[in-house]
């Protein structure tokens, strides 16, 4: 990976403070191909229930750095 910044955050584990690194990463132009690998599996298993599925987080942003973790949203129909 290129452009790894490491930070170091705090965070809880069963009543233990961990520090854990959060590492930040240039762009990948290959982001969007993974969340439309994604969003076909859910889109599959949930068929006609999700109504949208959507890339969302600094990975959905062309150009910006960020943690490589791919975010999506998944809007379902309601049962009413």
């Amino acid at each position: 990976m290129v452009g790894i910044d490491e930070f170091r955050v705090e965070r809880m584990m069963g009543g233990m403070a961990e520090l854990a690194p959060v590492i930040i990463v240039d762009h990948d132009p290959a982001w969007p191909q993974v969340f439309g690998e994604l969003r076909a599996v859910i889109a599959a298993a949930l068929g006609k229930l999700a109504l949208t599925i959507e890339h969302v987080g600094s990975t959905s942003v062309p150009g910006l750095t960020a943690k490589p973790i791919i975010d999506l949203d998944v809007v379902i129909a309601g049962t009413e």
